[in-house]
């Protein structure tokens, strides 16, 4: 393929070359929208199908035949109550807490003095955790 001029815009002039890696390039990204539109699709797919199996518990006692048997999945929309108390990976207890740690950086300014008196303003950086409720 030679640098012919396919088209001419004033100065501007667009080779067939130009106009093959164009196309190609734009061919790219149609096929690679394609391939991410599947793979959303496929999550989303996966996401309301865990969902529609998830057993909804709305009483005391179903609670307990779901926390007895070991049924699976469950969502519970009110107050619900169990003769055993609920747990998580082998840690039990009577709620679950949810904490967000956050790593912040802090600035922290001291007066530093020397023996012939001479005091400068210091400036001290350091990070530490915070947690948040």
């Amino acid at each position: 393929m030679g640098n012919d001029v396919v088209f001419e815009f004033g100065e501007t002039q667009v080779t067939s070359r130009e106009l093959l890696v164009s196309f190609i390039v734009v061919s790219a990204f149609v096929v690679s929208s394609f391939f991410i539109r599947g793979c959303i699709s496929d999550k989303s797919a996966s996401i309301v199908h865990e969902l529609s199996i998830t057993t909804e518990v709305t009483t005391s006692p179903m609670f307990k035949w779901v926390r007895n048997t070991g049924f699976g999945r469950f969502v519970g929309h009110d107050t619900l109550s169990t003769d055993y108390p609920v747990g998580i990976d082998g840690v039990y207890g009577l709620a679950v807490k949810r904490v967000l740690e956050v790593y912040t950086m802090h600035t922290e300014y001291y007066d530093d003095c020397d023996s012939k008196g001479r005091c400068t303003t210091r400036t001290r950086i350091y990070w530490s955790w915070e947690h948040h409720c």
